[in-house]
């Protein structure tokens, strides 16, 4: 988990920290101008593949950015699959794994949303409107979890209290 937090929000940070101060200087030096592109277009994502094509070797840079994109919702996507899954049995047995046409099912209702997203007019704005009614369902699983995490844990704690 560590591991996760560690290279998951350190390497967005960096990215964050690398491209913003790259942009920043080669807009203040006038070698492009971002805000008057941006201005013009009104893409933020346009503007993000501008920002990249400007990098030496841009082509082996959006390469390695899809390459490490890829990996990262995957392995994300199917880390929520299985948890999603587990918590979909009443009770798992230790070492028993929940079925794989469960997992798919998971799998399936997660990825509808980023290929929904994918595929639709990509402005900002449908954007936030569409994570915001994707996150109240979402919302409600998670308080379901918490909730069966706490219950469970006041069943633990009173039987090994004895």
């Amino acid at each position: 988990m560590l591991g996760g937090y560690v290279f998951g929000v350190g390497s967005t940070v960096v990215s964050f920290i690398v491209l913003g101060d790259y942009s920043l200087g080669l807009q203040t030096s006038g070698a492009m101008d971002f805000i008057a592109e941006y201005n013009k277009s009104g893409d933020l994502y346009d503007m993000i593949i501008k920002i990249i094509q400007t990098l030496p070797c841009a082509p082996l840079v959006l390469v390695i950015i899809l390459i490490t994109m890829i990996a990262f919702y995957a392995t994300s996507f199917d880390s929520i699959a299985y948890t999603a899954s587990c918590y979909s049995y009443y009770s798992l047995e230790e070492n028993e794994q929940p079925h794989r046409g469960v997992e798919l099912l998971w799998c399936i209702l997660l990825i509808v949303l980023p290929i929904a997203l994918v595929f639709s007019e990509s402005s900002m704005s449908n954007l936030q409107s569409v994570s915001i009614i994707a996150a109240f369902p979402i919302g409600i699983v998670i308080v379901m979890i918490t909730a069966s995490f706490i219950k469970e844990a006041g069943n633990y704690l009173k039987c090994h209290k004895k």
